[in-house]
């Protein structure tokens, strides 16, 4: 069947591609996670064990964080920090202040100095069509898209090497999480990015918790896949960027898992905060666009195998791929709808999915195929910024920071850390800190 042959990489010779089995295709494809390669257990080679033990010395440049909770929920990413990373940026809107979050950090853990930003209301200075077309079709009207790509431009404005994209919902993240991430980004036949999935409390779209709900049969069991909850990025060629829309994580991936599963690894699951998916009814409606566009761009790599072409063109710049797309998931919804309503203790998870289904429109497949082709122009946009902020980047390492604040127009975001204060008694020298000091919170937060 198409698809069943290699994938060359300059670096490391071909590996392999593993399609699904598409000979009679399914409406719902359940798990993507063939489209990624498994690092294997920290226990396993010399290289991911040699990354672990000179975690002290080789840090990410940068933990950026797209906090919208109480700065309370910066415990971990203030943890990790302090253990795997050179610098902590903090990006805050929606319910995370910055003041509150610069106290949270400090008391969790003084030695941390993390670089605050106001980002509420913040845009991107480059201008994304695709993000216009999914505003009509989608009412997205979260943020994270854009501190994420706020992120990015940072990296590139500073120079920096590598990047770990946490969420503030994330907990539990290992000291051998950071060392096999850094492992499986080092060197030029390393991956461009590596995440982790979380399976205690899947990153699911509302739909597909509804389906796990059901017995899964029709289509298998439904598998988290890696997102940007935790996601580390290899700061080297040409990225892509984050659209506005639902699944910005997926799509922000698409390219680099076009170019072959060696681009980007699975490294393992993690833990997030419990949610109730079902919460919000509403919120259903509000991602089916951008699901119908990532299920079926990741449904082109499962059919072919193929991995640029795919970005440049093809069947997703055409209205009849989408009008199948929309009809398989039309289909998919209403059966899972139809297996909720039969079980009377799931009456707002059927409503969910009523929601959901009722969101499609038939004129999604003219508006999905003139996303694609706006974010193709999109990419070279970004390339275009990207290589603007490196042009405009000084060579001192100490006048970046002053020049990226005023490049992005961030100057008047950032705040300000109070001095230090001191209180209490000075302790003697070695000894250990007692009750439940910065000490020991870090310890329980990065285990």
């Amino acid at each position: 069947m198409p698809g069943q042959g290699t994938i060359a990489t300059a670096e490391a010779g071909p590996l392999p591609w593993r399609p699904l089995d598409l000979t009679e295709e399914p409406d719902h494809i359940s798990s993507h996670r063939t489209l990624v390669r498994d690092l294997p257990s920290a226990r396993r080679g010399d290289q991911l064990r040699s990354g672990i033990r000179r975690l002290d010395r080789r840090r990410f440049d940068a933990v950026v964080v797209p906090a919208a909770r109480h700065g309370l929920n910066l415990q971990t990413a203030a943890a990790v920090a302090r253990r795997g990373g050179r610098r902590l940026v903090i990006l805050c809107s929606h319910a995370c202040e910055p003041e509150e979050a610069g106290e949270a950090i400090m008391h969790s853990d003084p030695r941390v100095r993390p670089t605050i930003l106001n980002v509420r209301d913040y845009q991107i200075p480059v201008r994304l069509e695709c993000d216009r077309i999914a505003e009509d079709w989608s009412s997205w009207d979260y943020d994270t898209a854009i501190k994420r790509n706020l992120g990015l431009a940072l990296a590139y404005s500073m120079g920096w090497k590598t990047v770990l994209f946490l969420d503030d919902d994330v907990r539990q993240l290992r000291r051998e999480h950071l060392g096999r991430m850094l492992a499986a980004l080092a060197g030029g036949a390393g991956s461009r990015a590596a995440g982790w999935a979380f399976d205690d409390y899947p990153d699911h779209s509302i739909a597909c918790h509804g389906y796990r709900l059901s017995d899964q049969i029709r289509y298998g069991r439904q598998e988290p896949f890696i997102g940007g909850g935790a996601l580390a990025v290899a700061i080297r060629g040409r990225l892509p960027f984050f659209p506005t829309v639902y699944n910005e994580d997926w799509l922000f991936l698409y390219p680099l898992l076009a170019e072959g599963r060696r681009s980007v690894a699975r490294a393992g699951s993690m833990l997030q905060l419990p949610f109730d998916p079902f919460a919000h009814p509403a919120h259903a409606g509000k991602q089916e666009f951008g699901e119908v566009l990532a299920e079926g761009l990741f449904r082109l790599l499962h059919r072919s195998g193929a991995h640029d072409p795919l970005v440049r063109g093809g069947p997703a710049t055409e209205v009849g791929f989408w009008k199948e797309m929309t009809d398989r998931r039309r289909r998919f919804l209403r059966e899972t709808w139809t297996d909720l309503q039969s079980d009377p203790k799931a009456s707002a998870e059927a409503e969910c999915l009523r929601i959901a289904l009722e969101t499609l429109d038939d004129g999604w497949a003219d508006a999905l195929a003139e996303w694609f082709c706006a974010w193709q122009g999109d990419l070279v946009r970004w390339h275009d910024f990207i290589r603007e902020l490196e042009s405009s980047r000084p060579r001192r390492a100490a006048n970046r920071w002053t020049v990226a604040m005023a490049r992005l127009d961030l100057a008047e975001r950032v705040w300000r850390i109070p001095p230090r204060r001191v209180t209490g008694a000075r302790r003697p020298p070695g000894s250990r800190p007692r009750g439940r000091g910065p000490g020991r919170m870090v310890r329980s937060v990065l285990m």
